[in-house]
């Protein structure tokens, strides 16, 4: 049974309980949302033991097929980032070896950063680059194993 046979089974289930209901009710003063909620209660048993044998048959197959698409998009993914994360690594080299080199400079003049500015961030360079490289590594790792 295709999907638009189940689908064909479902819609005429709930055309012919929604009918016989409106005709043996009439016009009661009964609202429209009060009308679908007993109507609905009359074939949802109807739509689950219809449909359910026809979900249970077909869950292996959608499931592996499922998986495959998440495969293939995990390895584009992976295909895609992966140039983005070789430049932040590079990145990250860069502002170490600048940070460094700031470092070494005011170390061998003999004198403190006048600057309070520079020197707040030379104290919070080098943790943000550990950070930075810590999310780096586990971002990596998951792209990695996503492929």
């Amino acid at each position: 049974m295709n999907d638009k046979d189940m689908l064909n089974i479902l819609e005429d289930s709930l055309l012919n309980t929604v009918g016989e209901t409106l005709e043996s009710e009439g016009s009661e003063t009964e609202t429209l949302v009060d009308r679908f909620v007993s109507l609905f209660e009359l074939v949802k048993d109807d739509c689950v033991l219809s449909s359910l044998p026809y979900f249970k048959k077909e869950a292996p197959t959608a499931l592996k097929n499922s998986r495959k698409e998440a495969r293939g998009f995990e390895k584009r993914s992976f295909k895609r980032w992966e140039p983005s994360f070789d430049h932040l690594q590079m990145m990250w080299a860069i502002a170490q070896e600048l940070g460094e080199m700031h470092g070494r400079a005011v170390k061998a003049g003999g004198e403190e950063d006048s600057n309070p500015v520079m020197t707040a961030l030379s104290q919070l360079f080098p943790r943000a680059l550990l950070v930075t490289q810590e999310i780096i590594h586990l971002l990596t790792r998951i792209i990695h194993e996503a492929a």
